[in-house]
């Protein structure tokens, strides 16, 4: 009885697959998988994310979808439920006719990265500098993407991007920096402490020439000054050895009355200079010497004679003896 017809389909060709999306190797937030599949007679796909251990964390698995998509939004995954690490987007299919080759096949390996990247700053210090300061910033990433750019701002200026910083303006100087990773993570910005610049040399007054008798008792001083802060006064009499004394803040008298005082008699050179905490002299040189605007000539003399009253020497008159003649 040929008045009943069966039609059969012969299908030997497997269905396509591919994971359009992601493209990125690491992933940060949340992102979104797309995938295609295409057949003559599509029938399901499977759909799976797994971690390294091959546990699914994510994906619906078996999906029946008996008709070809192209870059359908297959999963938003919120990537912040898991651990960082590498993770595998599976998608596979096959066709009403059960085909499935290597091409109904795609497994992609990416690595989660949610966390930021540390940066740190290296050659700064409390102390005050007269030079211009290098400050390193130091990107680490090493356990996620790894690092992309390191931004930074100098005393509130606009943001730029290096990992070298100069610093040479005077007075205390801030740096505001942060990275960002290859997954687009953001590190919260970071604020320096101080960078202390000082180029400007301290004052003090000059002593002038003196002239005076031994045994004076006039107070004799130099005012010293700095903008941030004073560290040695440093001097030589005559030509005897440099010696240097402690002092600080910003303002200080400096009592001279017992060096100069006890001079003895004759001419004396008196040299001296300041060096604030950055290292500054108040002259250019850094030994005394007796040429240099800091020197002074000194004169002692001893005091002049007392005139005593004039004595007059009085006679005497020596009795003489008289001899008698009988």
């Amino acid at each position: 009885d040929w008045s009943e017809w069966r039609h059969y389909y012969y299908d030997s060709i497997a269905p396509d697959v591919e994971i359009t999306s992601p493209t990125e190797e690491y992933l940060a937030g949340t992102v979104e998988v797309r995938g295609t599949v295409t057949d003559v007679n599509p029938h399901h796909y499977w759909f799976v994310i797994q971690d390294s251990e091959g546990r699914t964390i994510a994906g619906p698995g078996v999906v029946n979808e008996t008709s070809s998509f192209t870059d359908n939004l297959l999963l938003d995954w919120d990537t912040t439920l898991v651990d960082d690490g590498e993770y595998t987007i599976k998608l596979e299919a096959k066709d009403s006719a059960n085909n499935k080759d290597e091409g109904s096949v795609q497994w992609l390996v990416v690595n989660v990265d949610n966390t930021a990247p540390v940066t740190t700053s290296s050659g700064i210090d409390s102390l005050w500098h007269n030079t211009d300061v290098t400050v390193t910033l130091t990107c680490d990433d090493a356990s996620g993407s790894g690092c992309y750019k390191t931004y930074y701002s100098l005393n509130g200026g606009p943001k730029a991007v290096g990992n070298t910083v100069v610093v040479s303006a005077e007075g205390l100087n801030i740096i505001t920096f942060s990275s960002t990773d290859n997954a687009g993570n953001e590190e919260l910005m970071k604020t320096s402490e101080a960078i202390k610049i000082d180029k400007t040399n301290p004052t003090a007054q000059v002593l002038g020439a003196l002239t005076f008798t031994t045994g004076d008792t006039t107070p004799r001083g130099i005012q010293l000054t700095d903008d941030n802060g004073l560290y040695q006064a440093c001097y030589t009499m005559d030509t005897a050895t440099q010696q240097c004394v402690d002092i600080g803040g910003t303002g200080y008298f400096w009592d001279v009355s017992n060096l100069i005082n006890t001079l003895g008699v004759g001419s004396h050179t008196f040299s001296n200079y300041v060096i604030d905490t950055a290292g500054n002299h108040s002259d250019s040189d850094t030994l005394t010497t007796s040429n240099e605007v800091y020197a002074s000539n000194i004169t002692v003399s001893a005091p002049a004679a007392v005139r005593g009253v004039a004595t007059r020497a009085t006679e005497e008159t020596t009795p003489t003896e008289e001899t008698t003649t009988t």
